[in-house]
């Protein structure tokens, strides 16, 4: 769905020393906070900030929380950076988290 996360303390954010990012792929840190990036950007391990998935490459991610945004499927239309593919016509869509084969060809080799 669409629901925001809710933000969670992390008490590392207050160790100045901490090498490592304090928040999980996908969140950022503000003000001793972990917070999912939206919809449409995303944060790898190695970032510091949400970053939005380009425009105009067939590229979305319409999930909270993201480490990397998707490339449009075969038999997928992607008309934006912030929701799902639907199918193009003569596929149907099949629900597969990392939309890997996310779209069946109806029309097939029967």
């Amino acid at each position: 769905g669409n629901e925001v996360l809710a933000p969670y303390y992390l008490p590392v954010l207050a160790d100045k020393s901490s090498a490592t990012y304090p928040c999980p792929p996908g969140c950022i840190a503000r003000q001793l906070q972990c917070f999912s990036c939206p919809p449409g950007t995303f944060r790898q391990a190695s970032g510091s900030a949400c970053s939005p998935c380009p425009p105009n490459t067939s590229l979305f991610q319409d999930h909270w929380a993201s480490d990397r945004c998707f490339s449009c499927p075969l038999g997928g239309i992607c008309t934006s950076t912030t929701e799902a593919p639907v199918a193009s016509e003569g596929y149907i869509r099949i629900p597969d988290f990392a939309y890997q084969e996310t779209f069946a060809d109806l029309i097939g080799p029967n």
